[in-house]
């Protein structure tokens, strides 16, 4: 069985509403909704999605370290899987920020004259 679906069952069974649910998780209906429609890519992002499952099974009286078990091993099944021997290319990660422009050189130039830092002699403690 699909989490949305356990999800949906175990509120229907007790007779609540997303509605009540809403009031009592602080959690909006749409996202509840997509979260028992199993429609994850909904949520603002992953780190919601564990939260909010979390949240929700938990309320529902579920184990959530179960629930989020089920999450990650059904994301993992999605995943489409890596071919033997293909690695990533290029870096992981950008570069920590982005290059200057002409005009932002020109305008860090001119505000190093007008802001000049303070001499070493005022750093110093005494």
């Amino acid at each position: 069985m699909e989490i949305g679906e356990e999800l949906r069952r175990r509120r229907e069974e007790r007779g609540i509403t997303l509605e009540q649910v809403e009031a009592a998780t602080r959690i909006r209906a749409r996202y509840l909704r997509a979260l028992e429609e199993g429609e994850f890519h909904r949520l603002p992002g992953e780190a919601y999605v564990k939260g909010y499952l979390r949240a929700y099974a938990a309320f529902l009286g579920l184990d959530a370290d179960e629930v989020l078990a089920s999450y990650k091993a059904g994301r993992e099944a999605a995943a489409p899987p890596a071919e033997a021997g293909e690695e990533e290319s290029g870096p992981r990660f950008g570069p920590p920020w982005p290059p200057r422009s002409p005009a932002a050189s020109r305008c860090a130039a001119r505000r190093s004259r007008l802001y000049p830092a303070p001499a070493s002699s005022m750093l110093e403690v005494k």
